[in-house]
């Protein structure tokens, strides 16, 4: 019994440690180039791209384009309110 502990041990750890290896490499996955795009995440995430394009979060987060904004604020005016603590 005791002669299997040192390679459970040692596989166990070999495996722990890949696997740290591989969560830290996926965590800085795009830092060098900064934010890489939904478009690159779908390639390997489609089923879950797609869902979220049918979620109002994904109108949310969209670029502020007069295709994406939805209103008229022809006629908007504005009120400057003064707080105590400002």
């Amino acid at each position: 019994m005791k002669r299997f502990i040192l390679p459970i041990f040692t596989g166990g750890f070999l495996v722990m440690f890949s696997l740290v290896i591989m969560v830290l490499q996926t965590m800085g996955a795009g830092e060098e180039d900064g934010y890489v795009g939904s478009e690159t995440c779908s390639l390997c995430h489609r089923d879950i791209a797609e869902r979220w394009q049918e979620t109002p979060h994904a109108n949310y987060v969209r670029e502020a384009t007069p295709e994406s904004v939805v209103g008229d604020f022809t006629q908007a005016t504005r009120k400057v309110v003064s707080h105590p603590w400002s």
